[in-house]
């Protein structure tokens, strides 16, 4: 039988009910199988009585499904577009703020150009989308927050649930995230896995943890399909892992597209298909460029330069300098163990073992100004080193031998507080 006679064939018995053969004539209602979407049932009754001989098609069915929408391109990550500029976010959370007063994530660029025109013009400083006076207070600012909250604005959700998380309160960052991912925030989606994950506001939960995972990942979330390729690595599911990496190379994540590129050279990804990762690649990291933040950048590169000379950083013996990472530099690793090694960018590295990673910390920063909402528990690395040994395992698409992926959890950091707005002179 043909596929297309096989669908006809499958609209026909969705019009009576699989367990009773109930037509749909008149007032009889048929509901559909909330799960396969294939089958409908006249009763609760029926589809009891017919769940023996529907649960292994159902499963089979369900699982499908659920792999089209999880496997399908996201038009854009979940950090969307700037709400003034219009071109699609960075991935990089140092090159965005968080405006406390309406939630808005804004692009460096457009907050460069608006500091800028507020010194050659003299004007007061305000919100550049609302226009909303900075406050002067965490608890004004905290206020502000709360009253996004109260407008169910997922975004202001989140930060309140990393606020609670920080201050020791976990049950209210819990409700919080909890909130704010019922209401379709990728973001949140994944800071509960990682809650899941880590298991210190809520007890650990893998099941959990892979569903908010994928739904996070199904919203644009680069980092958060990353993490579910390590976990189907881990499970021998290379085929799924690399069609994950794939996903977020073509999003501009460039963790991800590092590993597309170590799994070519092995041969679990196929030319075609490394090829067009890398030109998606670049078409996402270029889209996210403009005049405005190239001179953001550059603005921000000749500031650390005068606080470089400033207060010049001594190096230690046999260790190259640390640049900025997303303030690593002040995060503690402890306990040290035999181990394993992440590269850092610039050329920096440590040596510890995966229950390092787990037990890294933020010290306490020295950046206390108000405005910016903390966007995001969890801190990315930016390269990560992947080995492949040819020599125990014979290569094979289906079962990938990866010996060492390092980086295997995205690190849950509080972030430190930073300044959303800069004050003209």
């Amino acid at each position: 039988m043909s596929t297309n006679s096989e669908e006809e064939a499958a609209d026909g018995m969705m019009m009576f009910c699989a367990s009773c053969g109930t037509a749909q004539v008149g007032d009889i209602k048929l509901k559909t199988c909330t799960a396969c979407k294939s089958v409908r049932y006249c009763s609760i009754k029926c589809q009891r009585e017919h769940r023996p001989q529907h649960k292994r098609a159902c499963k089979k069915r369900a699982a499908e499904l659920q792999d089209e929408i999880l496997f399908k391109q996201p038009e854009s990550s979940h950090e969307g577009d700037c709400p003034i500029c219009f071109l699609p976010m960075s991935l990089d959370n140092d090159k965005s703020t968080m405006m406390s007063c309406c939630s808005k994530l804004i692009c460096e660029g457009c907050m460069y150009s608006y500091h800028v025109r507020l010194v050659q013009e003299n004007l007061d400083p305000t919100c550049p989308f609302c226009r909303h006076p900075p406050p002067n207070s965490e608890e004004e600012e905290e206020k502000n927050v709360m009253k996004r909250v109260k407008a169910n604005d997922p975004v202001a959700m989140l930060q309140m649930g990393v606020r609670r998380y920080e201050a020791g309160d976990n049950d209210g960052a819990f409700t919080y995230v909890n909130k704010a991912a019922v209401l379709g925030d990728a973001g949140a989606h994944y800071q509960l896995s990682m809650f899941y994950h880590e298991g210190r506001v809520v007890e650990k939960d893998g099941k959990k943890r892979v569903y908010h995972l994928e739904q996070a990942a199904i919203g644009g979330h680069a980092l958060a399909r990353y993490n579910l390729a390590i976990f189907d690595l881990k499970n021998d599911r290379g085929d799924r892992a690399m069609k994950h990496w794939i996903i977020a190379a073509k999003l501009g994540h460039d963790v991800s597209l590092n590993a597309v590129k170590d799994s070519f050279r092995v041969g679990l990804v196929s030319k075609d298909d490394f090829a067009s990762a890398l030109r998606a690649h670049q078409a996402a990291v270029e889209a996210t460029k403009s005049p405005q933040r190239e001179a953001a950048k550059e603005e921000k590169c000749k500031s650390a330069a005068q606080k470089q000379k400033r207060k010049p950083l001594r190096a230690k013996e046999g260790c190259t300098e640390r640049r900025n990472l997303n303030d690593l530099s002040k995060v503690d690793i402890r306990p040290p163990h035999p181990a394993k090694s992440i590269e850092l960018d610039e050329g920096f590295s440590k040596r510890h073992s995966k229950s390092s990673l787990a037990g890294w910390e933020r010290s306490n920063g020295s950046n206390s100004s108000h405005g910016q909402n903390k966007r995001s528990i969890g801190v990315e690395v930016q390269s990560v080193k992947i080995e492949f040994d040819t020599t125990e395992m014979p290569v094979s698409k289906s079962a990938p031998f990866i010996k060492n992926l390092l980086g295997q959890e995205r690190l849950v950091i509080p972030s430190t507080p930073k300044c959303n707005f800069i004050h003209p002179g």
